[in-house]
């Protein structure tokens, strides 16, 4: 089997796959990596989110608020308000960091 093509974020951080990029292409997100990257250090601090990290970007009356939930939990997310109004048309999207690599739910490995 193929091995699937994955971007390096520019960072060094982590990298992401097609379909991670499809979505910042289409929605205008390539700063929700930035953020995502720009966040690492500090996350990895705390042990719950050592085994991975599930980011959710969610838009409701134009307001975005970003919320970082541990891969294997629901409970006790990390909120990260903005403050601009958003053009993102898809009321939620998620993206998974596991393993230095960020993905789309369907592109999880199991």
């Amino acid at each position: 089997m193929a091995k699937p093509v994955t971007f390096r974020h520019h960072t060094g951080t982590f990298s992401y796959t097609t379909g991670v990029n499809g979505i910042c292409i289409d929605h205008g997100l390539h700063w929700l990596l930035d953020f995502i990257a720009a966040q690492q250090k500090r996350i990895k601090k705390q042990l719950r989110f050592r085994p991975g990290q599930r980011w959710v970007h969610k838009v409701q009356f134009r307001r975005a608020t970003i919320y970082c939930y541990p891969a294997d939990s629901d409970d006790d997310p990390l909120i990260f308000p903005q403050k601009l109004y958003s053009d993102v048309t898809e009321p939620e999207i998620t993206l998974w960091l596991e393993e230095d690599r960020l993905c789309l739910s369907d592109e999880r490995e199991k």
